[in-house]
């Protein structure tokens, strides 16, 4: 009940302040800036790169699963241990996509997903992801693409946080590949800047991301030319 007795954003990390100052600072300026004219879920991933921009990880609470995530402490019996015994901290229960903070844009995360998900339904597939509930007794191989407004199959209750982290982890991902690899490593970032300066005008995203890079952004057929495609099948061939 009173908020001056709860945990420092700085509790479990250093800069944890800063960056979630940071991220919310950044998707206010891209709100401010481009209004409507950028999708709301790609604004939040562009403000999770500038995190890992200028921290190499994203550690806030801005977006995907904000459910909190911590086991209770637990009493156990330590050999060697003190002999009136004691009580262990709570186990952080973060999901898989959190672990790590997502050092290197989530692509380690995202690769293991897509190699758990085309085990699933083909080896050569790569629009395939695996989802896991938080004690992973639950998994499901969720299909692509994500990027197209498709309508998924409606999900467990016990999968909704993972697929929320999953789809944060992605669309940075993705951003990042757009912004470094896409149109190969000397051009994406020119490429980028010129979508970035066409979002003030009347076309849509879509359109201006079909105009610059001679392809859309997405197909509900995975295996269509598209740059969702593109980047996943970059993705399948990351270490």
């Amino acid at each position: 009940s009173d908020y001056a007795k709860g945990l420092s954003m700085n509790f479990k990390n250093p800069t944890g302040l800063e960056q979630q100052v940071c991220q919310i600072a950044g998707r206010t300026l891209l709100d401010g800036t481009f209004g409507d004219s950028l999708d709301p879920m790609l604004a939040g991933g562009l403000a999770n790169n500038l995190v890992l921009a200028l921290y190499d990880e994203v550690d806030t609470r801005t977006d995907g699963d904000l459910s909190a995530k911590q086991t209770n402490a637990t009493s156990v019996f330590v050999p060697g241990g003190l002999s009136e015994g004691g009580v262990l901290p709570g186990i952080s229960a973060d999901s898989r996509w959190r672990q790590d903070k997502g050092r290197g844009y989530f692509v380690e995360n995202l690769k293991g997903a897509q190699l758990a998900g085309a085990k699933e339904v083909g080896k050569k597939e790569t629009h395939a992801f695996e989802l896991r509930s938080t004690d992973e007794s639950q998994r499901k191989v969720v299909l692509g693409p994500f990027l197209a407004g498709k309508h998924l199959e409606p999900l467990e209750p016990t999968l909704l946080g993972d697929f929320a982290d999953f789809l944060r982890a992605y669309r940075t991902a993705f951003l990042y590949w757009l912004r470094t690899q896409a149109a190969g490593k000397k051009a994406s970032g020119e490429h980028f800047a010129q979508v970035l300066g066409m979002l003030k005008s009347e076309q849509s995203l879509p359109a201006i991301l079909a105009q610059v890079y001679g392809k859309p952004l997405s197909h509900e057929d995975p295996k269509e030319e598209s740059l969702e495609a593109d980047f996943l099948m970059w993705l399948s061939k990351q270490k």
